[in-house]
């Protein structure tokens, strides 16, 4: 038995290895065609690119990994049923449950690695990505506008966006904190940067609303509903010299420190929370992939890596639409944070397991 399990084993880590490789490669397109255009735009040299190159990986490794842990059982356990192996080891009294055990402990293992990937090294890379790629646009300030970063760089304002085009920022919210008043929030659909200089910017504000200090009670706010409004953003003593960390930078230590602070300031945390079940969620569909891998692998018993691809990434999309999904409901209070991020994993879990218990009726 143990012969066994160490030959499907290597059988298993080989498809993973060749997988990544492939996979992480093809992630990684996108940062190689950002950085060539860097490298004619911006005249970087070969040291740099290289810098740029290896903390773009580990971004690229988050969801790599998952995806071939799914595609090597797939491949492995596809090959070993199109071959009659199973049969054979079913015949002989060994059940493919009892062959998986091993991989099921795999998928545990690699859920850890993504996990200490995701809280520990891609935060730092990340940022330091950005930062080495403001570095070499920083005589334009306006690259501190980062979309969905709680950004701080502004003397008593916190401002937080969802997209960004050009000079068009979408779906912002500011956050004026002035001393011996009350927090006061300005939304708007969107808003156009109208100036820049050294001291700060100027925003044209769009189809929104402005909490307004009451002049008769000062302590009390009335809602102002505009179709533009003017706000002058004015920097704080860090100038532009320091980028602000998205919540995906934050390690979940710093998370949880940051959603403190904010909610003891009344700002809405829901984005670092939103990242914070993430961290913990989304590692862990190695687990639920590698069993709906094995036991569609021994149903589907195909040997063609084809096959195998072709069904994998029919599988990764069905997830990663549930999982965007999801998010998008998160963000827009339609799903409880703490719940939202752990449905894409229990779906597929939930497919895993009902195959997982049909593995050993499966005949050719």
């Amino acid at each position: 038995m143990r012969k066994l399990r160490n030959y499907f084993l290597t059988e298993y880590l080989y498809s993973f290895l060749i997988s990544l490789g492939i996979f992480t490669l093809a992630f990684s397109i996108g940062n190689i065609v950002k950085i060539v255009d860097l490298i004619i735009t911006k005249g970087i040299d070969p040291t740099m690119v290289f810098k740029l190159f290896m903390t773009m990986l580990p971004f690229s490794l988050v969801y790599t990994i998952p995806i071939s842990t799914l595609i090597s059982a797939l491949l492995t356990f596809g090959k070993a049923s199109a071959d009659n192996e199973i049969i054979a080891l079913k015949a002989s009294g060994i059940s493919a449950k009892k062959l998986s055990l091993p991989f099921l402990l795999l998928g545990i293992i690699f859920s850890l690695i993504t996990f200490i990937l995701m809280d520990k090294l891609l935060p730092y890379t990340h940022y330091k990505a950005r930062e080495m790629v403001f570095n070499i646009g920083k005589k334009n300030p306006t690259a501190y506008l980062e979309p969905g970063t709680f950004i701080k760089s502004f003397r008593n304002h916190i401002i937080f966006f969802y997209g960004l085009k050009r000079n068009t920022l979408y779906n912002l919210r500011i956050y004026v904190s002035e001393e011996n008043k009350p927090l006061r929030t300005i939304i708007a659909e969107k808003a156009k940067i109208l100036e820049v200089s050294n001291s700060g910017i100027k925003l044209a504000l769009y189809n929104g609303s402005s909490d307004e200090i009451d002049p008769r009670k000062p302590e009390k706010f009335y809602k102002l509903n505009f179709k533009q409004y003017t706000v002058n953003l004015t920097l704080g003593n860090r100038k532009w010299s320091k980028i602000d960390k998205k919540p995906e930078e934050y390690t979940i230590k710093e998370l949880k420190t940051n959603i403190k602070k904010l909610e003891r300031k009344g700002v809405d945390p829901l984005p670092l929370l939103s990242e914070l079940h993430k961290r913990y969620a989304q590692p862990f569909i190695c687990l639920a992939f590698i069993l709906i891998g094995i036991s569609l692998g021994i149903k589907t018993h195909r040997r063609e890596k084809s096959a195998s691809y072709g069904i994998g990434l029919l599988i990764v999309i069905f997830y990663y639409v549930i999982f965007i999904s999801c998010e998008s409901l998160i963000l827009n209070r339609k799903l409880p944070v703490n719940i939202g991020h752990w449905l894409p994993n229990l779906a597929i879990l939930i497919i895993g397991v009902y195959f997982f218990f049909q593995m050993d009726r499966v005949k050719r």
